[in-house]
C-alpha cells in the first residue's frame, strides 16, 4: 500500500508539471490578447462632459480602474472580450454596463449618460403650518423659481473696428439662489455662460460677478452662490471691414437653482442679442447705465 500511494503522488506530479506550463500560457494569453483602443465619454442629459467620475471596467482576468478627464473622457486598451463597466460620481446615479463587448483591431468610442442624482424636477416641503385646507401631513409641491434671464450692449450701435461691452443679466426671485461659476462643491453645477459670434468678431473673456458664501440645509459647507441679480460681462470687437449693418450674438446661460432645502436639475437658457453697426466716425449713445454704470 506504501509503495502504491508513492507511486500515485509520483504520477501526480508529473501531472500537474505538464499542465502547469500550459495554464500559465493560457493567463498570459489572456493577459497579453490583442487589444482596441476604448474611448469613452461620461455625459450629463444635455450631452455635457462630466469630469473627475470613477470608472471601473472588469472582466473574468482583470479591472481597469480610471477616472474620467476634464473633458468627461477616458482611454484604455482592452483585449477582445465581454466586460461590465461601472461608472460613479458624487451627485449622479451610479451607471453600470453589463455584456459591454469589445472586439481587438479597430478603435472603439461609447458614450455614458449619467442621471443625476443630487437634485428633483419638484421639491417636496412640509408645510410649517397646519391649515385647514391643508393638512399637516400633507406635502405641497415647490415649482423651480421663475429666472429672468436677458442681454444688454452698453451703446445703442457697435462701431466697426471699436469695442463694445456687452452683459447677461440674471434675476433670481428672493429664497432662492444659483451656483455661481465655482461652486465649491463638485456636485453642483457652475453657472456658465458660452457666447456665439459671426465669424471675425471677437468675444472677449466672461467676467463673472463676485458671488457669496453661504450655508444652506442641504450642505453642511459654505457654497458659493449668486443671490438677487448676477451680471455677467464681456466684450465684443467687431472688425473694421464688417459688412453687416447689424451683429447677432447668441448667448447659452448654464445654471442650476436651488433653495435653502434643495437644488433642481440644472437647465440652459438661450438669449438672443442684436445690436445696429455704425461706421468708426459714427455718433454713438451710451444706454442701459444701470447695468455698465454711468459715465
Amino acid at each position: 500500500m506504501a509503495r502504491s500511494s508513492i507511486v500515485s503522488k509520483a504520477l501526480l506530479l508529473l501531472m500537474f508539471a505538464n499542465i502547469g506550463p500550459h495554464l500559465g500560457v493560457a493567463a498570459q494569453k489572456s493577459y497579453n490578447a490583442p487589444s482596441a483602443i476604448f474611448t469613452g465619454r461620461i455625459v450629463d442629459r444635455e450631452g455635457i462632459g462630466i469630469p473627475d467620475a470613477s470608472v471601473l471596467i472588469e472582466n473574468n482576468y482583470r479591472i481597469w480602474n480610471l477616472p474620467s478627464d476634464k473633458n468627461g473622457e477616458f482611454k484604455v486598451a482592452l483585449p477582445t472580450a465581454t466586460f461590465r463597466i461601472t461608472i460613479e460620481r458624487v451627485g449622479f446615479k451610479k451607471l453600470i454596463v453589463t455584456d459591454f463587448i469589445i472586439n481587438a483591431g479597430s478603435p472603439v468610442s461609447h458614450s455614458f449618460p449619467m442621471d443625476i442624482d443630487c437634485c428633483i424636477d419638484v421639491a417636496l416641503i412640509k408645510p410649517a403650518i397646519p391649515s385647514n385646507n391643508l393638512p399637516i401631513n400633507r406635502f405641497t409641491a415647490l415649482p423651480q423659481p421663475n429666472i429672468d434671464v436677458n442681454g444688454y450692449f452698453a451703446s445703442d450701435k457697435a462701431q466697426r473696428g471699436r469695442i463694445v461691452q456687452a452683459a447677461i443679466v440674471i434675476d433670481i426671485p428672493s429664497g432662492y439662489h444659483i451656483n455661481s461659476n465655482r461652486p465649491l462643491e463638485s456636485y453642483l453645477i457652475p453657472t456658465q455662460l458660452k457666447v456665439d459670434a459671426p465669424s471675425a468678431v471677437r468675444v472677449g473673456p466672461i467676467v463673472y460677478p463676485r458671488a457669496s458664501l453661504r450655508t444652506f440645509k442641504f450642505s453642511k459647507k459654505q457654497l458659493s452662490v449668486y443671490e438677487g441679480r448676477a451680471i455677467l460681462r464681456f466684450n465684443i470687437t467687431l472688425p473694421a471691414n464688417y459688412s453687416g449693418g447689424s451683429m447677432d450674438l447668441k448667448a447659452r446661460v448654464r445654471l442650476q437653482s436651488c433653495n435653502d432645502e434643495v437644488c433642481f436639475p440644472p437647465k440652459n437658457q438661450d438669449v438672443n442679442m442684436r445690436i445696429d453697426v455704425a461706421g468708426v466716425n459714427d455718433r454713438v449713445q451710451r444706454v442701459n447705465g444701470w447695468v455698465f454704470g454711468r459715465r
